[in-house]
């Protein structure tokens, strides 16, 4: 390889005249490494097993809600306001009701969800997380991804927060029907229903923050947010 100085300074040779330095050898697995390696495989294998539910509800979730259905348009009324009045229609007269409604299409929303699934969700819980996730976009109406992602936390806190409340009531239903008392004479159910009030309390304080977040990320003060 033959380099050029002029002036004390080195030109670098072209391209074509750099050698190639070979790939460097694979690491050598000794004696004691082979456990190790062992023992990342097989957690890869039982973390696979283990999300393997949680996959097939969140494939289930897609094929019930497509989200051209979930996410349609709201039609515009063609009458006056009094004469949609008279008939009980509901009344869009916020086209950027529409424009969000589109924008979680676009951006398929509902895979933005599906990191609040636990697994076990049934068909009629999954509609009911989809009927969830398109009133918050009617109700906080984002304008672009980044203001969609934040009313996703929204939705995945709200969802936690029922869950929570509905994991409760199966603890009352549970242990009323066993009639066991617990410690100071109190049924097991209250204590049992007592140590998910501290989750619940958490989960209402999550909810409140990120309701709380996409305000001052948002400034949309034109919104009524006091139903949340």
């Amino acid at each position: 390889m033959s380099q050029v100085v002029y002036l004390n300074r080195t030109i670098p040779p072209k391209d074509q005249d750099i050698e190639q330095a070979p790939p460097p050898p694979p690491p050598r697995i000794g004696p004691r490494e082979a456990p190790y390696l062992e023992a990342l495989q097989g957690s890869e294998q039982r973390r696979e097993e283990a999300l393997k539910p949680k996959r097939e509800v969140e494939e289930r979730m897609v094929e019930m809600l497509p989200s051209d259905w979930l996410f349609e348009e709201e039609p515009l009324p063609r009458r006056s306001p009094n004469q949609v009045l008279a008939i009980g229609e509901s009344i869009v007269l916020d086209t950027r009701v529409n424009a969000a409604l589109r924008l979680a299409h676009r951006s398929k929303f509902m895979n933005i969800l599906g990191h609040c699934l636990w697994g076990d969700e049934e068909d009629s819980e999954l509609v009911r997380l989809g009927y969830l996730a398109r009133g918050a976009v009617m109700t906080f109406q984002p304008t672009n991804l980044w203001e969609l992602y934040l009313v996703g936390n929204i939705v995945s806190n709200q969802w936690k927060l029922d869950r929570t409340l509905r994991i409760q009531k199966a603890v009352f239903n549970a242990q009323a029907e066993k009639r066991t008392a617990g410690r100071h004479g109190l049924p097991s159910a209250t204590w049992a229903a007592m140590e998910l009030d501290d989750e619940v309390m958490r989960c209402q304080k999550m909810l409140d923050s990120s309701i709380k977040s996409y305000r001052l990320a948002t400034k949309k003060d034109r919104m009524n947010l006091s139903a949340w």
